[in-house]
């Protein structure tokens, strides 16, 4: 394993780096989205009086948009979720594959002056 290792570039390295970082980022938004809880509300109502919450964080995600999410007071630990599975994560991927890029046309391109 250490040979294999030792034949990446450095370009090559540091984009498997920042592909490790991206999952991380990922499964971290993930989490806390999964985990979040939102409290219990009650709501008036012609009926007489509902208590609705415990509701998770992705079934908050299904029934409103991200933007309202993001717009609205309170939901901390909702808002870093979405901040990291999909606003960093998609950015951690597009560095990750233009470094792997770059190190593959520097191979290409030192083939080429051989």
């Amino acid at each position: 394993m250490k040979e294999l290792w030792k034949k990446y570039s450095m370009w090559d390295k540091i984009s498997i780096y920042v592909l490790g970082a991206m999952l991380a980022v990922m499964i971290l938004g993930l989490i806390l989205i999964g985990t979040y809880t939102s409290p219990s509300v009650t709501m008036t109502t012609p009926l007489g009086p509902i208590t609705v919450g415990g509701l998770g964080g992705f079934d908050i995600l299904k029934n409103t948009s991200i933007s309202d999410v993001l717009k609205a007071d309170g939901f901390a630990q909702l808002k870093t979720g979405i901040v990291f599975a999909v606003i960093f994560t998609p950015i951690l991927l597009i560095t990750s594959l233009g470094i792997f890029g770059y190190s593959f046309y520097l191979k290409k391109e030192k083939k080429v002056k051989a």
